[in-house]
């Protein structure tokens, strides 16, 4: 995530935790290149930079091959 979305999250988070509700996020599992070119994953860039807790939601919407290329 860039540093702005990373402040903004987490800074979600904070408000979310201090009005005495846990803070969740429904985000994407699979890997993709990010703009220098680099593979990440958002969820694990998220958790490896959240201290706090957090509930996850993980979307893994990568799509099968198409059957005729199966066969």
């Amino acid at each position: 995530m860039l540093p702005e979305q990373r402040a903004y999250l987490h800074a979600w988070i904070d408000a979310v935790i201090a009005a005495g509700f846990r803070a969740g996020v429904y985000c994407s599992g699979i890997a993709s290149m990010n703009g220098s070119g680099k593979s990440v994953i958002t969820a694990e860039d998220i958790r490896t930079t959240q201290l706090k807790k957090l509930s996850y939601w993980i979307s893994n919407d990568a799509c099968p091959p198409p059957l005729d290329a199966l066969s």
